[in-house]
Parts: structure tokens; sequence; C-alpha cells
């Protein structure tokens, strides 16, 4: 008997981690392997997920699963069959530039089997994105190696993806069984070359939550993804910043204070630039 391997896979900040917690809740972590990519040298998503998968987790950074860490990955999967008489299931979280097809063929380890990926869509973004000229190919791979596709934000653009299929609702992903419908392989496909940077900013004192609220109000549209813990003089909040938009709230943990910022590797340089004007609160401000 070999261990299913089902992956949550999906563009930067569509929504992943918050369905995985979902899931978690539903179902809770009994059995279940939480396995958690992050593209940057911080892995925020494994903090969040951490009390949900009550201490489940194996974490990777700096890449991508399906490039730049496939041996971590595979040694990691060894770790887990140590295990296998509690596991019933890994599900792995996959970095936003992931495409599905290379993680399902990692999957095939000793002792596991890929079950197949289901590709979060942030339904309010996913049109626009499209038409990216930087990540839009990376989007259309995404979502045409996916098993099934989960819709996220649809009450902001159902009318952009209503001819995308095969669909999931949350209560046939709680099952996770074997029966998923449309359970057919997926569609291997040329591979998207894209090439994308991350830098990090940690936090050397406090900052009022009305000067983060500014600074992140005023980002540039071409950065990707920005995520992490700030600190003000009260509290720790979360940050989530994606398609333009972004979210602040407050959270307990003891976390490194740091923000990630993700972009097509083309605009690193204006990143680091646009950070100079941080470097009040931040230490190893590019």
């Amino acid at each position: 008997m070999t261990i299913p391997v089902t992956i949550i896979g999906g563009y930067l900040g569509a929504g992943k981690t918050t369905l995985i917690n979902r899931l978690l809740a539903e179902r809770k972590p009994a059995g279940i392997a939480v396995m958690v990519n992050d593209f940057g040298a911080i892995n925020i998503d494994a903090e969040l997920l951490r009390e949900s998968a009550d201490g489940r987790i194996r974490s990777f950074a700096n890449g991508c699963i399906c490039c730049s860490i496939g041996e971590d990955f595979g040694a990691a999967l060894d770790a887990l069959r140590v295990e296998s008489r509690s596991i019933e299931r890994v599900l792995v979280e996959a970095s936003g530039v992931a495409t599905p097809a290379n993680l399902k063929r990692q999957c095939r380890a000793p002792g596991f089997h890929p079950h197949g990926c289901v590709v979060v869509v942030d339904a309010e973004y996913h049109g626009r994105k499209l038409q990216d000229k930087y990540v839009g190919a990376l989007l259309e791979q995404q979502i045409r190696e996916a098993d099934w596709l989960y819709l996220n934000r649809t009450e902001h653009g159902i009318n952009l993806v209503d001819a995308l299929q095969p669909r999931l609702t949350l209560d046939e992903l709680v099952h996770l069984d074997e029966s998923l419908p449309g359970s057919a392989p997926a569609k291997e496909t040329s591979q998207t070359t894209l090439a994308f940077a991350s830098v990090s900013v940690r936090q050397h004192q406090t900052v009022e939550k009305r000067t983060l609220t500014r600074l992140l109000s005023e980002l540039p549209d071409w950065i990707e993804r920005a995520k992490g813990f700030v600190r003000t003089p009260d509290r720790t909040l979360l940050v989530q910043h994606s398609g333009g938009r972004f979210d602040i709230a407050p959270i307990d943990t003891k976390a490194e204070p740091v923000l990630v910022f993700i972009v097509p590797a083309n605009f690193e340089i204006a990143l680091r630039k646009t950070l100079k004007g941080w470097h009040s609160w931040c230490l190893d401000t590019p």
C-alpha cells in the first residue's frame, strides 16, 4: 500500500495556504502530513500552517519543488516513510511558481504515489493575470496541467473563469479520497521558462501600523507577492499582498519579523530600489 500525495498548487497569492488550513480544520490533522514549499529565504506559509497541522510540517525554501530543491523533496518523502504507519496522506503546498506536471513526477518515490494536483485559481484577478506578458504563460500552464481546479474569491470574478473545468468544491476536497471527480492523469505540456526573484527585509525596530499601511499602498503593481510578519508597538501583524491588494491582520506568532517580496527576475533591481525607502525600520534592506 502506497501513500497518496495530493498537491495544492496555484499562482502566488491565489489562496493555497488558506485552503489547506480550511481542509485541516474540517478533516483534522490526524493521518495527514503537510509539506510546504515557499519561494524565498523564509518559509512564511509553513508558519501559517504549523498550528493547524499539529507539527506535521516539512518545509522548503529558496526555490520551488519542481526545480531547484528536488533532492530535498525526495529526502523529505523518505523521512515521512518512517512515519508511514500513522500517515495516510500527504498534502504538498507548492510554490506559486511551480507547475503540476513536474511536481507529480517527483511524487513517484518509493512508498508514495501522486494522487493529483488541485490548482487554486484567484477568480478576481485570473483574467488580468492571464494577459500579463511576464506571468500569463505560467498561469495558463498551471491550469492546463491541473487535475482539478478550486476557484477562490468567486464573488469578485466568476464570469471570467466560468469555463474552467473540472472544478472541485470544498466539500469534495475535504474527503481527499481516490474517487474525486475528474481524476484522469494531468496532461503534461511543454515547460514554461520563467525566472522569479525574492528579496527579504527584516525589522530592527517597530513600525506604526499607519506607516506600514502607507508603504504597502504605494507598492507598484509589478510586485507579484509580499507576505510576512511585522511588529508594531502594540503587536505583531500578518501582512499579505498580492494582485494589487493587501491585508493586515493581528497574529500570535513567535516567528521572526520579516517580509518576503517576490517579483519576476527582471524586476529585482527595481524592487531593491523601491525598498530603499523602508530603511528606517528594516534591517538588511537591499
